[in-house]
């Protein structure tokens, strides 16, 4: 690979379809169900196809490629390689401080589809996005840093969200696209949320905001590590609860929004 890094990757596809051709006509115990490749761009998958004696059956990418990369998505679909996502946590939901508005659209989407459900069910923006791009035929690689996070992101909570209308997925697409780029969506009119300011009255350490669903309390994170001093402000809506905790997650205070459409409700938060 040293000696010619542009085309190293084509000798080894082939002997990945040298090996998956064996275990496949051999007749033995297969063991090699399935090649692909990760990261590549449109110019090396076109390369691949022309080269390649096996189709790949998958290609591992970055979440931005669904909504940054049509080309490369089309030829994919073109050629029935499944599309596997990674960096959709990271990428995406843990993004919400530089795209605010954008991830409250994502907790709206997500109150509309709580509404034709069962009372009591809960959608969180994790469990939207996961099941946007699952509804879309892409497969994906969630990760999770709790077990709460492993419920949201298991095949149960995915498979619990409503089928999406095309309105859905398109204002999904446009809240993700946003989150991914850090560049935040038009701010919402005013007389259509609440703007609510956020700060660390703290004389040390810093603290971390979660927004806490309606009937089920489960929480997500909004902004960490807000340092002292430091404000944050975002649109919601009237009758949501946030939570704010220490580093230590030791301290918990929880806000309640009892300002009006067009209103402002401003917390200083000392725990």
């Amino acid at each position: 690979p040293h000696l010619n890094k542009e085309t190293s990757w084509k000798e080894s596809w082939k002997a990945l379809e040298d090996l998956y051709t064996k275990h496949h006509d051999n007749g033995e115990l297969v063991s090699i169900e399935s090649i692909g490749v990760s990261n590549f761009d449109l110019t090396e998958m076109q390369e691949l196809l022309q080269i390649s004696r096996i189709i790949p059956h998958v290609m591992q990418g970055n979440v931005w490629d669904v909504v940054h990369d049509p080309y490369l998505m089309k030829l994919l679909e073109e050629n029935n390689i499944v599309f596997q996502a990674f960096n959709v946590m990271n990428g995406v939901i843990a993004q919400e401080p530089e795209a605010n508005n954008a991830f409250l659209l994502l907790i709206r989407i997500c109150e509309e589809l709580e509404q034709t459900m069962q009372e009591g069910t809960t959608v969180l923006p994790s469990m939207l996005v996961l099941a946007w791009l699952v509804q879309r035929d892409i497969s994906i690689i969630p990760r999770a840093s709790s077990s709460d996070h492993q419920m949201e992101n298991s095949n149960s909570a995915i498979m619990s969200v409503p089928i999406l209308s095309e309105e859905q997925q398109n204002r999904i697409e446009s809240a993700v696209s946003a989150l991914l780029r850090g560049e935040d969506l038009p701010s919402e009119e005013p007389h259509d949320s609440v703007l609510v300011t956020f700060v660390n009255a703290l004389t040390h350490g810093s603290i971390d905001i979660f927004w806490s669903a309606p009937d089920t309390g489960v929480e997500s994170p909004v902004l960490k590590e807000v340092s002292p001093g430091e404000s944050f402000e975002l649109n919601t809506h009237p009758g949501h609860v946030f939570v704010a905790y220490d580093q230590e997650r030791k301290v918990r205070r929880q806000f309640l929004i009892e300002a009006d459409y067009g209103g402002h409700e401003h917390f200083s938060v000392e725990l």
